[in-house]
């Protein structure tokens, strides 16, 4: 297990010592005491030892985090999970197995009257919003029948329409007028159920979550009194998914603590007048440039257009811009801004502000379908980017590279853009893309990573801030608690969702919370 941003050193009286060193780290035979592995932001918090054999072992040996001692795997067979481990206490092994069975999903008829069933050139699409038929908000469908609304026979499946199996949106096949049509249907619904243990007892037991129909991921369980989560497990027709919370402590996995800490450490270290105005209380300006991600983060209801409206995107609060309603500053930005308010007490400019505290003002300059290239209005253009340099903001955070997944020229042309607003004094916080979901386009993960490591190098050649989201979803996953089937789930495509953004911007608020 690699440590890195740490120092070995032997037990310093000056730094924490957990227990007694002596009484505790001597073995009957004599062998020597470990190497406390000292880290974090100060430099002195224990986050591993390394044994007398060499090897290191995360915490400080004296772990307190009942889930670092469990080791439990997992099978599936239908919907029958069996779970087993070994849970170590004291020096102790003892092990625990169970066998547990869930609930069937739900599953309920629905219809839909007077539907314009319209041609597809593209059938049902790499993704949801290249089919121009209407989102049903239903998938998993059966016993499907379209009838004419005039009347008439039934269509035939194959011959007339299909339906698209990932999200349940039908098309016509024929390249014809529209046809309004009576649709009924049989539909399956999915949830997310949570496996936990009593760290005590050692009893495993299953935490039932909500039936939905797309949107389980937006109503995770939490673990009842006393126990620990060690999986979600995301139930749906035929199939049940683990995904290993157990792993990660927050947005971290376990075994990776020390490096995360070193990332925050040097991403703050590299915002330094950001910071101290944020001590001081003087006002700040933030400002977000990117694609869409960043455009539609905040402030557009059409970011959220696959988002179930009842009991999910009706529930959402708005604010009122120029006189104009919009969503909700969900963004991954807002989400370190409403951080920011809550840690520092400032208001955003968007706010009454009657006890004059200090003012946070996040401007939006995300742009749709851009790229870091200089071309039309991408980032990388003299107007645009003149125009957001000219804004004179404290801290930038650039989120390019969605739409130049595996691009040889990311590198110099973020470069380019960092550049730019350092020479006017403006700080740089570089975001990495996240992940696209998994059931459009195919996506190209190997291309996705190249780029998230371009803008990894990028962000220590130029000494900027930089917001690794993807840990949540790499590492075997578990960061970001569901399926890939539930990333971008803003449009099931590339937009993250309103869990996933609450989540990356957690991440980014380490860089600027005390």
């Amino acid at each position: 297990m690699a440590l890195k941003h740490t120092q070995i050193y032997q037990p310093d009286p000056t730094k924490p010592q957990p227990g007694s060193f002596e009484a505790e780290h001597v073995d009957e035979m004599g062998n020597p005491p470990p190497l406390w592995v000292y880290g974090g932001a100060d430099g002195k918090t224990i986050v591993g030892i390394k044994k007398p054999d060499g090897t290191l072992v995360s915490g400080d040996g004296n772990e307190n985090t009942l889930l670092d001692i469990f080791a439990p795997t997992i099978t599936t067979n239908g919907l029958t999970v069996s779970v087993s481990g070994s849970a170590k206490t004291d020096g102790v092994a003892t092990n625990y197995s169970a066998v547990l069975t869930l609930d069937a999903p739900a599953t309920g008829n629905g219809t839909a009257s007077a539907y314009a069933l319209k041609y597809s050139s593209v059938g049902a699409g790499t993704y949801p919003q290249q089919n121009p038929n209407a989102f049903l908000y239903r998938r998993r469908l059966s016993n499907v029948v379209i009838t004419p609304a005039a009347g008439g026979a039934a269509l035939v499946q194959g011959t007339d329409y299909n339906i698209d199996p990932r999200f349940g949106t039908p098309w016509r096949i024929q390249n014809v007028a529209d046809l309004s049509v009576n649709i009924s249907y049989t539909y399956a619904m999915e949830r997310y159920d949570l496996l936990q243990i009593d760290p005590v007892t050692l009893v495993t037991s299953i935490v039932k979550g909500t039936e939905r129909d797309l949107d389980a991921h937006d109503f995770l369980p939490v673990p009842t009194s006393r126990n620990k989560a060690l999986y979600y497990l995301y139930v749906r027709s035929g199939a049940v998914e683990a995904i290993p919370v157990h792993r990660f402590d927050g947005l971290v996995r376990r075994d990776a603590r020390a490096d995360f800490a070193g990332m925050v450490r040097k991403g703050r270290d590299r915002i330094p007048k950001t910071r101290l105005k944020l001590a001081r209380g003087l006002p700040l300006k933030i400002l977000g440039y990117g694609d869409s991600i960043t455009a539609w983060g905040d402030d557009s209801l059409f970011f959220l257009e696959l988002v179930p409206r009842v009991g999910n995107r009706d529930n959402l609060p708005t604010y009122t811009r120029e006189g104009t309603a919009f969503s909700v500053r969900f963004s991954r930005q807002w989400v370190a801004v409403n951080a920011i308010k809550a840690a520092y007490g400032y208001v955003d400019s968007y706010e009454a502000n009657p006890n004059t505290k200090p003012v946070i003002t996040y401007v939006n300059r995300g742009v749709g379908g851009t790229d870091s290239s200089s071309s039309g209005n991408n980032g990388l253009s003299t107007t645009r980017l003149n125009e957001a340099v000219g804004l004179n903001a404290d801290l930038v955070t650039v989120a390019f590279g969605a739409n130049e997944q595996g691009s040889d020229f990311t590198y110099a042309q973020i470069k380019a853009i960092v550049t730019a607003f350092r020479a006017v004094g403006t700080e740089v916080i570089i975001l990495d893309v996240p992940k696209r979901n998994i059931l459009s386009n195919g996506p190209d993960y190997t291309a996705w990573r190249k780029t998230n490591r371009t803008l990894a190098l990028l962000a220590d050649d130029l000494d900027c801030g930089y917001v690794p989201t993807s840990w949540l979803v790499e590492q075997g996953g578990g960061g970001l608690p569901f399926s890939e089937e539930h990333f971008g789930s803003a449009n099931y495509f590339n937009h993250p969702g309103v869990f996933e953004q609450k989540l990356y911007g957690q991440m980014l608020a380490t860089l600027l919370l005390p």
